[in-house]
């Protein structure tokens, strides 16, 4: 996803979305990203809209994120372009003040089922930029623990009494690590290529990457929280240095990893590797419970053809009928909380996931350099940290001088 943030800049972006559309006559056209295991379910919703709407069936496009936006800046330029585009929510400030897609906001009422009021306060302050709406979700990520239960058994640790605190949680992590030998990892902590792992943890300590408009990497509370984890990969050895996202879950897949944080996309492929695993809250750190929140969400082309169609078709993928589905199908849980707790909400792990919406926070939410700041900066600090290429303090504060920069 971040190379595409990164091709996402201004000028291209313009051009692009200005071009005419070329879509059949009553025909809506949707790009997104869902190569993996929830695109059956995608294509199904989709398809259930199109069956319900002959008038202005759905054509669907679908690649890999990553390469997303090339392909849309390369179809634009020929003179075709979608009408709806599913992105992750870090796009949307950008995309917003290019002044190129839809302001939905007087589009989302109680009518239409498309109510901001089913939504988490951080779900609606992600969709919005500067108090207006300009997307709808089409899914809800939150984060949990993963635990592998018989590695928990071999360190002498109660499979059903997960760690629920930091001192709890570093004592497992402990306990779980060999070093001699073929390793074995307490905790995967990935740092590039991945969903993020280490913002939950400034996060635990009360600190974040920007405070109030400004770099919050110096401050102490970040500061202490680096030197705790980092000190615990590079000392201790609880986790591999250098992981992505797709390397953590291959090590907690073949049982070389006792603990990770990842979302609900992994139950299906972890279930079928005959895995004994459970999910649990992050663990809570001194400053409370938290976890990461994520969402895929859809925007609308504001030359569209056909804008009535188009927010038709988010209020149909914000239906009580499309999330449930979603969610009992892949175990992501519902993006609208009056579901959190329904009865139809069948997916053991879709509900684990929805337990945690309330405390979940957005990464960089509402920043339009969101690249920028987390590939260029925090990233690279901690890799730096990590390597042991310079202390924390000196790193923290060189980044933080750096993201300052940015920030103005």
């Amino acid at each position: 996803m971040n190379a595409w943030i990164k091709a996402a800049t201004g000028a291209a972006l313009s051009a692009a979305l200005t071009l005419p559309l070329a879509t059949q006559a009553g025909e809506l056209t949707f790009w997104n990203g869902f190569t993996g295991p929830d695109r059956p379910t995608i294509e199904a919703v989709t398809a259930e809209f199109s069956a319900a709407n002959p008038d202005t069936p759905v054509a669907m496009d679908i690649v890999p994120w990553d390469s997303l936006m090339q392909k849309l800046l390369t179809a634009l330029g020929s003179g075709s372009g979608p009408d709806v585009v599913g992105i992750n929510f870090a796009f949307l400030p950008q995309f917003a003040k290019s002044g190129l897609i839809m302001d939905l906001t007087d589009h989302l009422t109680a009518e239409n089922d498309l109510d901001p009021a089913n939504w988490s306060e951080g779900l609606r302050s992600v969709l919005q930029v500067d108090g207006r709406y300009y997307a709808t979700p089409i899914n809800y990520a939150t984060l949990l623990m993963y635990y592998n239960k018989d590695l928990f058994a071999e360190a002498g640790l109660d499979p059903d009494n997960p760690p629920a605190t930091w001192d709890a949680w570093i004592e497992a992590i402990r306990a779980t690590t060999i070093s001699e030998g073929e390793a074995q990892y307490g905790l995967t902590l990935p740092d590039h290529q991945t969903i993020p792992n280490w913002p939950i943890l400034l996060w635990g300590n009360g600190a974040d990457i920007v405070v109030e408009g400004a770099s919050g990497l110096s401050e102490p509370a970040a500061i202490e929280a680096l030197e705790l984890w980092s000190g615990l990969v590079v000392n201790e050895k609880i986790s591999p240095v250098g992981l992505t996202g797709a390397e953590a879950d291959k090590l907690f897949e073949t049982g070389k990893a006792a603990m990770g944080i990842t979302g609900p996309w992994m139950t299906n492929g972890f279930t079928a590797a005959g895995l004994n695993y459970d999910v649990t809250p992050i663990p809570v750190g001194p400053a409370g419970p938290v976890t990461l929140g994520d969402t895929i969400v859809l925007l609308v082309n504001k030359d569209t053809d056909d804008p009535e169609a188009a927010i038709k078709f988010l209020a149909h993928w914000n239906s009580k009928e499309a999330q449930l589905r979603l969610a009992n199908e892949t175990g992501f849980p519902p993006s609208r909380t009056d579901l959190s707790t329904s009865t139809e909400l069948t997916n053991p792990w879709a509900a684990k996931f929805a337990a945690v919406v309330p405390q979940s926070r957005f990464n960089l939410a509402g920043q339009d350099k969101f690249s920028q700041i987390n590939d260029d900066v925090f990233t690279p600090l901690i890799q730096t940290i990590t390597l042991g290429r310079a202390s924390v303090e000196d790193a923290a504060n060189a980044a933080s001088e750096q993201l300052g920069s940015l920030l103005q």
